[in-house]
């Protein structure tokens, strides 16, 4: 669905309307072909570039790339490199001033950066054979095959970013995406993103943008949103301004910083959030969430998403949300694994109640009362609150059935 709007907003932009705003707007793209990026800094003209390398051959028809090397690159080296992807299928891109530009800043920043042609319905087969050259061509290139960013603007997104986030990518160490989106069914926890969103942007490819940004938040990506609030499309060619340039240089600073950090680090599953808990929930059911839950207690128990403060704080939140099955599946859960909390029964019999099952909200509130006397590590105010929350509960629950006392009053042992 993002790839067909964010396509349906490029027809309208480059050939929507009368004949003259069609003139206009070629005139335009004449134009911003040679713009220059709007940040520079020293080192960009000593920068090597080895151009019109043939990577790869069909049916006659070379395909070339350039390749960028710092000043300072002696052979035999191997540095990292940052692939800025075609993928729109442009035999000219790479010799657009914008893309010569962000290969020398590239280049200047200590990496190697590569530029290419692709084939217009083959972009993306075009780019997979790209990053297999240079991973099979490491000695002779000088790039480290096993530290590559990908770096995608506007509609080369719809390759770039889907490409990042393969699963057998593992040399993909970072990712950039300059106001563009794409369909991302399965996003890699491992790849860092780097997100530059122009704020006057279109709204549906901004919303697009958003979406994707909150989903990687709830799913534990290490995602970093720069919105550029005045910022137009390609604001990095066309909005001559500091924050344009600040912009650029946080882009440079990031691929840097991951693509020279220890690769250990990087491959380190990390534990994941409360956050990324309730995006199980929500897209794989409670019952892959509490395996989430188990897997993580067994790696390590002290995090967060293993604390009973925590799932407390969950179930609550699918309480507000009408969630009651979710929820008091959660509080089934931490009934187990934190047997001797008061406050854990207290919570189950809100959710009984929640689901208008009073026989289970007496078990369950009896049991935290019960359980009151024997706690040693509650302060008395939180004591007393528990106390009084079991209570108004019992006393709600227990006037119900002496109204219809033919009613059975349940089990009096908990989960019965």
């Amino acid at each position: 669905m993002i790839r067909i709007l964010c396509g349906i907003i490029a027809v309208v932009l480059l050939y929507g309307g009368d004949s003259e705003a069609r003139a206009q707007e070629k005139d335009r793209q004449a134009y911003a072909v040679a713009l220059p990026v709007v940040y520079s800094m020293d080192g960009m003209d000593s920068v090597h570039v080895e151009r019109n390398l043939v990577y790869r051959t069909v049916e006659g028809t070379s395909l070339g790339m350039d390749v960028y090397y710092p000043p300072s690159y002696t052979k035999g080296k191997q540095l990292p490199v940052v692939l800025f992807v075609n993928g729109v299928g442009s035999k000219t891109m790479r010799e657009w001033r914008a893309y010569t530009d962000w290969g020398r800043l590239t280049a200047a920043s200590g990496m190697i950066a590569v530029t290419y042609t692709s084939r217009p319905k083959e972009a993306r087969s075009d780019t997979e054979y790209l990053i297999d050259y240079l991973r099979s061509h490491t000695s002779e290139l000088g790039i480290d095959g096993e530290r590559l960013c990908l770096w995608s603007a506007s509609a080369n997104t719809y390759v770039g970013l889907p490409v990042a986030m393969q699963n057998n990518r593992s040399y993909v160490r970072c990712a950039v995406v300059y106001y563009g989106m794409a369909d991302v069914p399965v996003l890699r926890r491992d790849v860092p993103v780097f997100v530059a969103r122009a704020g006057r942007d279109n709204y549906i490819l901004n919303s697009a943008i958003d979406d994707f940004v909150r989903t990687a938040v709830h799913e534990d990506i290490d995602v970093t949103l720069i919105n550029h609030a005045d910022g137009h499309h390609s604001f990095d060619i066309w909005d001559d301004m500091d924050e344009s340039r600040r912009i650029v240089r946080q882009t440079l600073d990031f691929m840097s910083y991951n693509l020279s950090k220890p690769i250990k680090s990087s491959l380190v599953e990390r534990a994941p959030t409360p956050s990324r808990f309730v995006a199980v929930a929500n897209n794989k059911g409670i019952a892959k969430a509490i395996d989430l839950y188990y897997a993580t207690k067994k790696v390590d128990p002290k995090v967060d998403i293993c604390q009973e403060a925590t799932l407390n704080l969950i179930g609550y939140y699918f309480l507000q949300e009408e969630r009651t099955t979710d929820a008091i599946e959660l509080f089934k859960m931490m009934v187990a694994e934190f047997p001797d909390s008061p406050n854990v029964y207290d919570s189950m019999a809100d959710c009984f109640a929640a689901a208008g099952n009073g026989s289970q909200a007496i078990v369950y509130a009896e049991k935290a009362i019960a359980m009151l006397e024997k706690d040693t590590k509650m302060t008395p105010e939180v004591k007393d609150w528990i106390r009084k929350s079991a209570e108004e509960k019992l006393e709600k629950f227990r006037g119900a059935k002496a109204a219809t006392p033919a009613q059975s009053t349940g089990s009096t042992k908990p989960g019965g």
